[in-house]
């Protein structure tokens, strides 16, 4: 699916976002290959097994995507707010919908994480860029390398709530479209509520069309959120469309379930744009979250979200300082891919793919086992934040990966 936005609507002279930059430094380059030649090697395969070319690339870590699914957390501090317990549940409900609303359009993948790799994100009133108002802050960890498992853990400055989650996105090409199963659970704690937690997993993705045809994107399914303390339960469809063209695409439908299994609310809308809520008693819809439109000129950035703009921003030294080195923002071959220099961004591409397999060799041959530094695993889907990381000692993070 195309976007029409590009850049006659791009204005001059760059800008700023509460995100912080409003465009990357250089446009989208065009390809100069044949997918087809490349992918049709690829049938039935994993793609994260397989090193493809730069081009198939957006210059963000998969670490950053993750990352950019809390756009909309100020659903989470409305939630940790509310004494209705349903009410609580609809704003969760809407915060697990509009976390994958940016994946509209984004039809090239993120860079796979190198292991060890971290991202971190502060929105706190103690960030060093200036005071928001969003009040949160988050870092992610690249903790298993095969499989490949990204972890994170969100915590609102005011202590109203906790998010930890884990994902491993399995990725297939089936001929003519890309299948993308998110394996991993995502987990809300409300401290201030007793630790009330909220549990789910994100539905299947879907890449259509990618050799001939209309180009679209969809997510379909059923996703479940569970809250043990309040006995509810949120059942959210994911409409599976029959084309690009049907009226079912994008669209969701869910009710929250009561112990007794009677349905007390009704979600509806669209997973990319709005949700809509009503109880079951008054059929009239509230609207409780619409997404922000993209920049006009995304078109020509990767169809980017005005936060996806700013996540690889270099920062001010004095916090650029105080990174590990570990940090997303750190990778040449993203740096480079966001500049344009496609020849650049490959050849490091290539470099750290291949020390990343010479660092596995080499510990290979030792009894020591990798072990992450700021997560510890549960169960598959349930990796557990162990603490520590925004007091970290200056050389807990001197791992050299990039």
């Amino acid at each position: 699916m195309s976007n029409n936005n590009s850049s006659k609507d791009l204005p001059e002279t760059p800008g700023r976002t509460k995100w912080g930059r409003d465009r990357l430094p250089h446009k989208q380059c065009c390809n100069s290959w044949s997918l087809w030649a490349i992918l049709k090697k690829c049938l039935g395969k994993e793609l994260y097994k397989i090193s493809m070319p730069v081009e198939f690339n957006e210059p963000l870590s998969f670490l950053q995507r993750l990352v950019e699914t809390f756009e909309y957390v100020n659903l989470l501090d409305q939630a940790a707010n509310e004494p209705d317990p349903v009410r609580r549940m609809q704003f969760v409900a809407a915060f697990a919908v509009a976390s994958l609303s940016s994946n509209l359009n984004r039809m090239k993948k993120p860079f796979n994480p190198l292991l060890g790799e971290t991202y971190e994100l502060d929105r706190s009133v103690s960030a060093c860029l200036t005071a928001h108002e969003d009040g949160f802050r988050i870092m992610a960890e690249q903790v298993s390398h095969h499989p490949p498992i990204s972890a994170f853990y969100c915590a609102s400055s005011k202590g109203e709530y906790e998010v930890e989650g884990c994902l491993n996105p399995r990725l297939k090409f089936w001929g003519r479209s890309v299948e993308i199963k998110p394996e991993g659970s995502i987990r809300v704690r409300f401290p201030k509520l007793n630790n009330e937690e909220y549990v789910w997993q994100n539905v299947d993705c879907c890449i259509h069309n990618i050799i001939l045809g209309t180009l679209y994107f969809e997510q379909y399914g059923d996703q479940f959120i569970t809250c043990k303390e309040t006995d509810l339960l949120c059942r959210i469809n994911y409409k599976k469309a029959n084309g690009p063209t049907d009226i079912q695409l994008h669209s969701i439908l869910g009710y929250i379930i009561n112990k007794s299994g009677q349905k007390v609310s009704k979600i509806s809308g669209r997973w990319c744009h709005e949700v809509y809520t009503s109880s079951m008693a008054d059929e009239e819809s509230k609207p409780v979250w619409q997404a922000t439109p993209r920049p006009p000129f995304a078109g020509d950035y990767y169809n980017f979200t005005t936060m996806a703009m700013a996540l690889n921003e270099k920062l001010p030294a004095t916090c650029s300082a105080k990174l590990p080195s570990t940090d997303s923002r750190f990778r040449p071959d993203i740096r480079l891919l966001e500049e344009g220099d496609l020849d650049g961004a490959s050849a490091e591409k290539h470099r750290l793919e291949e020390k990343q397999r010479e660092a596995k060799k080499k510990q290979s041959k030792t009894s020591a086992e990798w072990k992450p530094l700021w997560f510890e695993k549960v169960t598959d889907v349930h990796w557990r934040y162990t603490g520590g990381y925004w007091d970290r000692a200056s050389d807990k993070c001197s791992l050299d990966i990039f």
